[in-house]
């Protein structure tokens, strides 16, 4: 085995094992949270100004699903909605990041 090999080896390992103790932690901050939400809000904070249009096609759901779970982010203030200046029917959302706060305080 050469050196580069040991030492990928070595780097594998050691990812594991802090993936394994985030893990634990994770699973408690999480803990209020179901998976689509928060696959929800990611989206929504790597795709600034996504309609729910954008956001069915990109997680590969419906509209009619993405607008419900819109609605629940919205009413627990995880993500604001807000129109577009061209489009003013046009609803986009944005992750605001109290989510993330919400996440270092649990």
């Amino acid at each position: 085995m050469t050196t580069q090999q040991q030492f990928y080896k070595s780097l594998k390992t050691l990812l594991d094992k802090m993936q394994l103790l985030d893990q634990a932690e994770m699973q408690t901050k999480l803990a209020d949270f179901k998976p689509a939400e928060v696959h929800t809000i990611q989206y929504i904070g790597q795709h600034i100004g996504a309609n729910v249009t954008a956001i069915a096609a990109g997680m590969y759901v419906t509209r009619g699903a993405v607008s419900k779970m819109t609605k629940r982010l919205i009413r627990r203030e995880l993500i604001e909605k807000y129109q577009s200046a061209e489009n003013k029917k046009r609803g986009l959302f944005s992750a605001d990041g109290s989510w993330s706060k919400s996440l270092r305080t649990a």
